[in-house]
């Protein structure tokens, strides 16, 4: 009898595959590529940033923010379909997004302050 590495189940000699959770019995066992470089593994979340995007759309800059809110979505459906290094990617992309949108919005109410004060002087 050979147990699967995978799920534990006891397998009869001369099988090639798992017939539980289907896994390889030819091959090596070994950690998944993402888990040897240090990323997640797949027990751990992704973040997604969703609400950082949510935010940063309402409040700051809208075009930024939806790209933040773009991104921010794609990152549980990639996680769910086993591609982490997808989901790494969008999640990186939806905080640079993010924060992109907030700074700009606190860009844009400065100009707005700055504006203001420059016309109030010269008025006097």
């Amino acid at each position: 009898m050979v147990v699967c590495s995978r799920c534990g189940t006891q397998i009869p000699d001369g099988t090639n595959f798992c017939p539980k959770c289907g896994q390889n019995l030819a091959a090596p066992a070994g950690p998944p590529p993402f888990q040897q470089h240090g990323q997640y593994a797949p027990s751990q979340q992704v973040p997604n940033y969703l609400v950082w995007a949510i935010l940063a759309t309402v409040f700051c800059c809208l075009p930024f923010g939806i790209v933040s809110i773009i991104y921010a979505a794609q990152v549980d459906g990639k996680r769910a379909a086993g591609d982490y290094q997808g989901a790494l990617r969008s999640s990186g992309q939806a905080k640079t997004w993010a924060i992109a949108s907030a700074l700009c919005g606190v860009g844009i109410i400065l100009l707005y302050v700055l504006l203001f004060a420059f016309v109030g002087l010269t008025r006097r």
